[in-house]
């Protein structure tokens, strides 16, 4: 029916929108099941939603079976063609429940929708969306605003994957406190009172739908659905950006990928333990009286303190340095004196030692302070690594794969390897690859021989053979075809088995990007056939295989390690206490995990890399009893 439903719009403007920014919404919804919008047949109906699938789709088109409230059935899975072949028959904009790209039932983003009502006004919507925001700030919890019309959605991403009632049921309860700290702006049932602020959280289920960023509304004159900053949330007069002027505003760049690194990793397991510290009053305003009255010396004992905090990290410092760095960090004033300080921490120090106490700070002979424990020279370790996708290369390689310049797509393709570890060579030209790519992993390096197609259309009958040509010359163990897009031909697939040779598409290489995979964890990509397969494997085992096996046993260990210590303590000394040994965890791991409905054992192997984890000195949620390292104990309750 809709192949020929008669479509009143500019079908080809429409098309030549999501073809700008297909890859852009696929970069964060890859393989979301997707609701279709096409316009109504008759003018003043609303539009057209498809979601389950009735019909047969093309092989190229991906498909997904979902558990709704109505039962199982098939959604599209979003990829760039797939978007693009839905706007071929007609379609105008897309939604989704945005879950995760590996479980349909878990949610990747969760969204509250605020719409302005009636006569509600603009300036209404704009308070609402702040009240809401700083109902989810008191969780510490952080969201990203993208206009929709006269509505206004609140992304919210959870790294954790929780389940869909869990999740609506949390946003319920934001959503009562946001309409009881403001009254006058909300809706307390469906358009009562009338011309007020509606909030709600139902598209956050299987099955529901809100739109996508940057997609399109068949209202206002096509109006994209635009991520926007929270600054910009209150921007006078409020710009609407059309299907005309859209690409006015992907100039500036990708707001929705921005605020996704703003935000960083969020957990909604991290929910319950903010929710029970902060407090849920509307903190009191800060008056005059509240503040601290100037002075001109602190009191000697918050210099002592201050020296304290900064030579806490264990390096020796000058008065100087110790006064520098409290004047930079707001410590202590300006005008401090340098002859006071001193004076005050050599006398703390001679007073403390003459009567036989342990000072905290000590002075060498140099006339240093440091903290009284042995000097530290090592520099401060870094923070525990946070991987940030790489818009800008990402941006490069779009561009690149939408343009016309094979060389541009080849120097696209190799910087976005180079970003992702390898030392990556663009050559080119005739009778040469177009490139390698060195994994830089010592022993364990391997090269990989790079050749680029730029198409527009699927790419049929590929000349494998010439992916692989250079190999041997090269030295090489890998070689690797990227393209846009391939026809689904099972020649293809045989000839990459033939010639050893990875089919990836710009798809892939953007999801890869997206997700961050290094070199080592990289080479099964390479493997002959299609990357889109190796891709999808390499995510199931991140979120289930050996990386999640050994978080479970690690918390299975705390939570019944724990428990054997406490009832060991009714019945022994300490002395006679049982011991925690690979035997006695293996039973105990066993036990825990079949009672959360688990029947896989826990190997031996596995046993002593939780110990070895548990105990490390970065960890230090376990010790081990004696030098021979037999057996642990568990430091603290799980």
């Amino acid at each position: 029916m809709l192949d020929d439903a008669p479509i009143s719009v500019d079908t080809a403007a429409v098309l030549a929108h999501y073809e700008r920014v297909a890859d852009t919404i696929a970069a964060f919804f890859y393989g979301t099941p997707i609701i279709t919008l096409f316009e109504p047949d008759v003018d003043g109906d609303p539009v057209i939603r498809v979601g389950q699938l009735h019909h047969p789709v093309p092989e190229h088109i991906p498909k997904m079976s979902v558990t709704t409230r109505s039962g199982m059935h098939e959604y599209i899975g979003l990829t760039p063609d797939s978007l693009l072949w839905r706007v071929h028959q007609g379609a105008i904009g897309f939604e989704s429940w945005t879950p995760s790209p590996i479980n349909p039932l878990a949610v990747r983003f969760a969204r509250l929708i605020i719409s302005a009502r009636g006569n509600a006004t603009i300036t209404m919507l704009r308070a609402a969306a702040h009240a809401a925001h700083a109902a989810l700030q008191r969780y510490a919890i952080d969201a990203i605003v993208v206009r929709d019309g006269r509505s206004i959605a609140l992304f919210i991403p959870f790294e954790d994957t929780p389940d869909y009632d869990t999740v609506r049921a949390w946003l319920h309860t934001v959503m009562v406190d946001v309409q009881q700290r403001e009254p006058a702006l909300f809706e307390t049932a469906h358009l009562v009172p009338p011309d007020r602020i509606h909030i709600s959280a139902q598209s956050d289920a299987p099955g529901h739908g809100s739109a996508l960023p940057y997609t399109l509304r068949a209202e206002s004159g096509f109006a994209m659905v635009t991520p926007c900053t929270w600054a910009e949330l209150d921007m006078t007069p409020w710009p609407t950006w059309t299907m005309e002027h859209a690409s006015e505003r992907l100039a500036t760049g990708d707001i929705f990928a921005s605020e996704i690194m703003r935000i960083g990793f969020q957990y909604f397991a991290s929910i319950t333990t903010h929710a029970s510290v902060r407090s849920r009053e509307v903190p009191a305003p800060i008056t005059a009286s509240d503040s601290v009255a100037p002075f001109e010396l602190q009191p000697r004992s918050d210099v002592i303190t201050v020296a304290f905090d900064i030579l806490a990290d264990g390096k020796p410092r000058t008065v100087d340095e110790i006064l520098a760095e409290a004047v930079t960090r707001d410590l202590l004033p300006h005008d401090e004196r340098k002859k006071y300080v001193y004076a005050t921490l050599k006398a703390y120090v001679e007073k403390m030692i003459a009567r036989g106490m342990r000072p905290v700070i000590v002075q060498d002979p140099d006339r240093r302070f440091r903290s009284n424990h042995p000097a530290d020279d090592l520099p401060d370790p870094k923070p525990a690594r946070a991987y940030t996708a790489p818009t800008d290369v990402i941006a490069q390689l779009t561009a690149a794969a939408s343009g016309i310049d094979p060389d541009a797509f080849e120097i696209a393709v190799c910087a976005a390897f180079a970003s992702l570890g390898f030392a990556a060579q663009h050559i080119g030209g005739n009778a040469h690859p177009d490139g390698t790519l060195d994994a830089l992993l010592g022993v364990l390096g391997y090269r990989v021989m790079l050749e680029c197609k730029l198409n527009t259309t699927p790419l049929v009958r590929p000349d494998i053979a010439e992916a692989a040509k250079y190999r041997e010359q090269y030295g090489a163990q890998h070689a690797i075809m990227v393209a846009n897009s391939y026809a689904a031909e099972r020649e293809t697939l045989t000839e990459c088995e033939t010639h050893h040779v990875s089919l990836w598409t710009t798809a892939d290489l953007t999801r890869v990007l997206m997700i961050g995979v290094d070199a080592f964890e990289m080479r099964p990509l390479f493997a002959p056939g299609l990357a889109a397969n190796a891709l999808t494997d390499l995510e199931w085992s991140r979120a289930h295989g050996p990386r999640k096996r050994l978080a479970v046993i690690c918390d299975a260990l705390r939570e019944a390690g724990w428990a054997a210590q406490v009832l060991a303590a009714d019945y022994h000394a300490p002395s006679d206490a049982p011991l925690l040994t690979e035997d006695a965890a293996i039973m105990l791991v066993d036990q825990t995990l079949a009672v959360y409905g688990s029947h896989t054992a826990c190997t031996r192997y596995e046993i002593r890399d939780a110990f070895r984890y548990l105990s490390s000195p970065r960890v230090q949620e376990a010790t081990w009893t004696s030098d021979d390292r037999v057996a642990i104990v568990i430091r603290s309750q799980a």
